[in-house]
C-alpha cells in the first residue's frame, strides 16, 4: 500500500511540488497498488513517519475484512470541449472515531481528480475512481450500532484555461460546482455473507451527523450474483442536476477474509469503523 504525502515548503524548493520529500509522486508510484493521499510533510513531529494518517490506513490494509471502492458514474460534463473549462473533483474520507482525514485529493495541494471528456470508445458509464478504502467489522465502534460509517466528501470544481494558462475573468475562488457529503453506513454480515450497506447525502439529512440513524432497508444490490455488494447513489437534485440526470455514486463493498484483529478501546489508533 502507497500513501503520500505531500512535501513541505523546504522539500518543494528541491524538488517541486506534488513530491514526497525525496522523489516526485509520479515517480514514486507503484502500478495497481492500493493508496492513499495525505497532507503530511515527509518527516519530523508531524511527518509522515509518525502520522496516524498512515497508522490507521496501513492498519485496515492489512488487517480490515472489507475493502470499499467509490467512483463518481454517468457524469456529463455541459459545455463542449471548446469552452476550455477544465474540471475537477475533490474527495476526502473520514472514518467514525477518528480524528483524522483518512484520504484527501484537493486542488489546493495539487493533487486533485481530473474530470474528462469521453473520448473514442468511452462510455457514458465510464467510472471515474474517487476512493478506495479498507474496513474492520471488529474496530470499536458505538455501543447499539452493527454498522461501519465513513463519510465521503464530494466537491467538483471548474476554472476556464486559455492557452494552457488558467483565466480567472469568469471565476470565484473557493467556490465549488458541487459539494456535498456521502454518510455511508456498511454491515458486515455473519457467515460469509454478501455485505450491505445504507447511504445519503448530508444535504438531505436534517439532524447532526453524529445523531444521524439509519433508517429503511439497504440499497438495492445492483448484481447480488457478483460475489460482491454494489449500489449507486444519485446526485442530489437540484445541486447535482447539471452533471445529468443519472449521475451518481457507485459504492461496491468486497469481503476479504474474517477480521482478527480485536476491539480496542479507548485508544486513538484501532479505534474507529
Amino acid at each position: 500500500m502507497c500513501t503520500y504525502a505531500l512535501g513541505t515548503p523546504n522539500s518543494s524548493t528541491s524538488w517541486g511540488l506534488r513530491s514526497i520529500q525525496l522523489v516526485q509522486i509520479n515517480s514514486a508510484y507503484v502500478p495497481d497498488a492500493k493508496f492513499a493521499f495525505v497532507h503530511r510533510s515527509h518527516s519530523g513531529r508531524y511527518g509522515m513517519v509518525n502520522s496516524e494518517e498512515g497508522y490507521q490506513n496501513l492498519h485496515r490494509f492489512l488487517f480490515g475484512d472489507l475493502e470499499v471502492t467509490a467512483d463518481l458514474v454517468n457524469i456529463h460534463l455541459p459545455g463542449e470541449p471548446a469552452d476550455e473549462v477544465v474540471w475537477q473533483a475533490e474527495t476526502k474520507l473520514s472514518l467514525r472515531g477518528l480524528p483524522i482525514v483518512m484520504h484527501e485529493q484537493l486542488a489546493a495541494h495539487h493533487c486533485p481528480i481530473q474530470l474528462e471528456r469521453p473520448r473514442g470508445d468511452d462510455t457514458a458509464d465510464r467510472p471515474v475512481p474517487l476512493v478506495t478504502t479498507f474496513l474492520s467489522s471488529r474496530a470499536f465502534r458505538p455501543e447499539a450500532t452493527d454498522t461501519m460509517r465513513y463519510m465521503l466528501q464530494l466537491r467538483i470544481i471548474s476554472i476556464r484555461e486559455r492557452n494552457g494558462v488558467f483565466w480567472f475573468g469568469d471565476h470565484i475562488e473557493q467556490s465549488a460546482d458541487f459539494d456535498d457529503v456521502l454518510v455511508v453506513d456498511v454491515q458486515s454480515v455473519a457467515g460469509g455473507e454478501i455485505p450491505r450497506a445504507w447511504a445519503e447525502w448530508a444535504s438531505n439529512i436534517r439532524a447532526p451527523l453524529r445523531t444521524y440513524e439509519l433508517a429503511g432497508e439497504p440499497l438495492t444490490d445492483t448484481d447480488p450474483d457478483a460475489g460482491e455488494w454494489q449500489a449507486t447513489v444519485n446526485l442530489p437534485s437540484p445541486m447535482g442536476d447539471f452533471l445529468g440526470p443519472e449521475a451518481s455514486v457507485r459504492m461496491t463493498v468486497r469481503s476479504r477474509r474474517p477480521a482478527t484483529t480485536p476491539r480496542t478501546e479507548g485508544r486513538s489508533r484501532g479505534r474507529s469503523s
